[in-house]
């Protein structure tokens, strides 16, 4: 029997790492390598306690398949998953999830067999347990760039009395750009009705997007505009307040935002970074997230 130990510090939460873990869809991101595809049991989602996923993959040269069953589940510390059919003599993984602050200590312990008796020994001490444990090395970094991934969005409260929410996500150059969707929502909805659309918008933000030719802005531009229902970005920001969010871990930054010269609204945005507001932990402070939110979006900034 062999056993693979291993550390993971992650600047996210416990119930985040934890979550992204029991990820089938995160899993096969992670193994993108080896085309590994989920083809029976649970094939998408979180899986369960009691649930089995069937893998299919090329390791090692040959395409193999390989039945798992989440056989323990101690939300959000700890879960185990064994070997049902595959490869292996035998196959455990235990994945222990130890909170640190706003961080997560993410402990793998991976015990395996391999056939074959001294032939497979062999082939074990020579590669497998090498290749077993880049795989796991490969999953973690996986896990820990998605939980660790900023996200960002903008929303703007007109004299309308409405929150247009828009998704913003960080290009290949390197900068922020605004993209659909944009949630467009009554200011007189509830606080949870608020911050759930936060929360998704947040969700739709993304990296590495494709950073658009330099001919390709106004349409760009025009097809956000649409999205806004505005006819032009310099009468959305004279007509608003409006504030910039971004996450990191469990860690969320709510900076305002004021026109840059409020007679020329067509020079564009500037933050406050005095009036900048961080909260740690934001998941169990979503009270505070919405209370932050409504004395920004409520203060004038424009009458300086």
């Amino acid at each position: 029997m062999s056993r693979i130990t291993l550390e993971t510090l992650i600047n996210a939460p416990v119930e985040r790492v934890f979550d992204l873990s029991l990820s089938i869809d995160l899993h096969k991101l992670s193994m993108a390598k080896t085309n590994e595809e989920a083809i029976a049991g649970r094939t998408s989602g979180i899986i369960q306690e009691g649930e089995t996923v069937t893998w299919r993959a090329k390791h090692l040269g040959v395409t193999q398949k390989l039945t798992v069953k989440i056989t323990k589940v101690e939300k959000p510390n700890y879960f185990r998953d064994e070997m049902v059919n595959g490869a292996f003599k035998s196959m455990a993984h235990e994945h222990i999830f130890e909170a640190k602050g706003n961080q997560t200590l993410m402990i793998d312990v991976f015990e395996f067999e391999a056939p074959f008796g001294p032939i497979g020994r062999l082939f074990n001490a020579l590669f497998l347990t090498d290749y077993m444990r880049k795989l796991l090395i490969e999953r973690n970094e996986v896990i820990k760039r998605v939980a660790e991934r900023k996200k960002y969005c903008v929303i703007y409260k007109t004299f309308k009395n409405e929150y247009k929410i828009v998704t913003e996500s960080k290009t290949t150059a390197g900068y922020l750009m605004s993209m659909p969707p944009v949630y467009i929502i009554t200011t007189n909805c509830t606080d949870e009705v608020l911050l759930s659309t936060i929360l998704t918008t947040l969700d739709n933000s993304a990296e590495n997007v494709l950073a658009p030719e330099r001919d390709e802005f106004p349409e760009l531009q025009k097809e956000m505009l649409s999205e806004l229902k505005e006819k032009s970005y310099s009468k959305l920001y004279k007509n608003s307040t409006s504030c910039h969010i971004s996450i990191q871990g469990s860690t969320m930054k709510i900076l305002p935002y004021k026109l840059a010269n409020y007679g020329r609204p067509q020079s564009g945005m500037v933050g406050v970074d005095d009036d900048k507001v961080v909260i740690e932990d934001y998941e169990s402070n979503l009270e505070t997230v919405v209370l932050k939110i409504h004395e920004i979006l409520n203060k004038d900034y424009y009458s300086d």
